[in-house]
């Protein structure tokens, strides 16, 4: 029955993973659930305008607020402090468990094209749709950055999951007694009510800025527990492997090349491709050093050597960092590891913004062309592509109009005539002005060319890569201050206070610790 039960918890979120995998059937499934969508948001437009009916500064703050603790920035920054902290194993979890869920979360955005309130406004006015007069449009609160498509909620989906899995591992620490009296049963029902309650506020706050309709939140909702429970259940075994195989680090990261190609593409450039390039690299950087195959290559010892020649005295501050005795060391160490991925996040742009270009061109364009990454120069907008959808409007109903001669008639022809005379497309995103353009100046030989003429596949492979370089370069970091104390500790017969337990691996005395390295 454990069996069993685990599978059926596992089914749904293979489900969705084998949904954004398998490319045949991706135009009938979007024909079809694009009109569902379609009159689903415009049928909820009304929950979201009553939602809104309450704004106020305080309610736009929360709002504001919780949406940037669900943000790419905020996970960048959360995880590297708690691997710094020591929770290695719970960093590299978490982190794997984000990038799951950004990319269901964005493969599926870029295959079912569900429309987002104010988007969904504007398609029914480009189409001749009658709303009602008393209805105003939808009021996007929040700063536009990036143009998606809005089912399902990518917010709800990642609080769900983190919250959960966090949870989870805590509900671990007491029944495994790891942090004596830390928990009690009144402090878990807290935290669990507590992370309950931030997945309804942020999914308030997805509503109350106008950038999700309920139908969004229902099936963010849906992906976020699929994929929670598909984790829970095999997030320790997977890591496990990881540790214990030098084979395993390579199959996963084959995995995610295939997650990578089989994305969808969809039918306007959207950013969804974007964030999930910037979770698969930083998701590599904490999973490869925890590797078996980390420790078989060459870095362990080349961590080793440049250690071993560092001054006595950066040795010993390093072997004091790596104990955090008290604040102000673990504040140093916390400090010394954002350095680091700050530089490494820089230097590694700065090196491969030049370099991949120059290294693609010695592949054959034909080759490049066999794939490129899933994004469209088509159409700049959801605006432009939704007006080339909208039906025409209706040439019988015109000579009646003509005979009424009614002043609203009028308008309304005159409407038509302006819509249909604009050379510039309707712009449905929340961008001020985008262009029409021509799809041709932007291949170069079959490979696809952004606005600024950088290849697309090339900017893929440099946000992987340096994001992958930015995190990797925090687990080296802590590696060196692990050595430094291991080193300290071997040369006084003892362990430092707090070097035991950093980093999820013990310090010992032996010289079995040199051994890993």
């Amino acid at each position: 029955m454990g069996f069993l039960s685990d599978f059926l918890l596992c089914l749904p979120g293979l489900g969705l993973l084998g949904l954004c995998l398998i490319p045949n059937g991706r135009p009938q499934i979007r024909a079809y659930t694009e009109t569902w969508l379609d009159r689903a948001v415009l049928k909820q437009l009304d929950t979201v305008l009553k939602v809104q009916n309450w704004r106020c500064t305080p309610l736009d703050l929360l709002a504001k607020a919780s949406a940037a603790t669900v943000s790419i920035e905020g996970y960048l920054i959360g995880l590297p402090l708690l691997f710094l902290c020591g929770f290695e194993d719970e960093a590299c979890l978490l982190a794997t468990a984000l990038f799951l869920t950004t990319h269901v979360s964005c493969a599926l955005k870029d295959l079912l094209c569900g429309p987002r309130p104010a988007h969904a406004c504007q398609h029914a006015a480009a189409s001749k749709q009658e709303l009602k007069d008393s209805k105003p449009a939808v009021k996007v609160m929040e700063a536009a950055r990036d143009i998606e498509f809005g089912c399902p909620s990518m917010h709800v989906a990642l609080v769900l999951v983190m919250n959960g899995y966090a949870v989870h591992l805590l509900l671990q620490y007491a029944h495994a007694d790891q942090f004596p009296g830390a928990f009690s049963f009144y402090v878990l029902e807290m935290v669990q009510a507590a992370a309950m309650a931030w997945v309804g506020v942020i999914a308030w706050g997805r509503l109350y800025l106008g950038v999700h309709s309920p139908v969004d939140l229902g099936l963010g909702a849906v992906v976020g527990m699929a994929l929670l429970s598909l984790w829970v259940v095999v997030g320790q075994t997977w890591l496990a492997y990881i540790k214990m195989s030098p084979w395993a680090f390579g199959l996963h990261f084959l995995g995610c090349v295939w997650l990578m190609a089989a994305y969808p593409e969809p039918p306007i450039h959207t950013s969804s491709y974007t964030f999930t390039n910037v979770f698969c690299g930083a998701e590599l950087g904490v999973a490869g050093p925890l590797s078996a195959a980390f420790w078989v290559s060459p870095i362990p010892r080349l961590i080793q050597q440049v250690v071993q020649a560092a001054p006595p005295q950066a040795i010993v501050i390093m072997s004091r960092m790596a104990a955090g005795a008290d604040q102000t060391w673990l504040l140093y160490r916390l400090a010394g590891g954002v350095t680091a991925v700050l530089l490494a996040r820089s230097l590694s742009k700065a090196v491969l913004v030049p370099l991949l270009p120059a290294l693609l061109r010695c592949i054959p364009s034909r080759i490049r062309a066999a794939w490129q990454p899933p994004v469209s120069v088509e159409y700049t907008s959801i605006g432009e592509w939704k007006q080339r959808k909208a039906p025409p409007p209706d040439a019988s109903a015109e000579p009646k109009k003509e005979q009424r001669k009614r002043p609203s008639d009028l308008r309304k022809e005159r409407k038509h005539a302006a819509t249909a005379a604009q050379s510039e497309p309707l712009d449905m995103g929340t961008h001020d002005s985008d262009l029409k353009l021509d799809s041709s100046k932007f291949r170069d030989g079959g490979v696809l060319l952004n606005l600024n003429g950088y290849p697309w596949d090339a900017d893929v492979v440099r946000r992987v890569c340096s994001y992958f370089c930015a995190v990797a370069s925090l687990v080296v970091y802590v590696r060196s201050l692990q050595f430094a104390a291991a080193m300290t500790a071997s040369s006084k017969g003892q362990v430092l206070p707090g070097a035991e337990a950093f980093g999820g691996s013990r310090v010992r005395e032996e010289t079995n610790v040199e051994e890993k390295f």
